[in-house]
């Protein structure tokens, strides 16, 4: 697993246990996680594969916690 994996799913999981925080807080950090997506598909470090799998898991998450919004 590479170094970018290894943050990226840590990332999802924490993402995935904060119950505690705000609406506002939880968009934030949902935001800084895509943007870490992103730029690791855009360098290369993480495959395509990889980057649709790390979204939906993410969207699934968003999807049963955030339905408030």
């Amino acid at each position: 697993m590479s170094k970018y994996n290894r943050i990226l799913h840590e990332w999802i999981k924490n993402y995935e246990k904060k119950d505690s925080l705000a609406l506002v807080g939880n968009l934030i950090y949902k935001a800084m996680i895509i943007g870490a997506i992103q730029y690791a598909a855009a360098t290369g470090d993480i495959s395509r594969t990889e980057c649709k799998k790390y979204s939906r898991m993410l969207e699934k998450i968003y999807n049963t916690k955030d339905k408030r919004l």
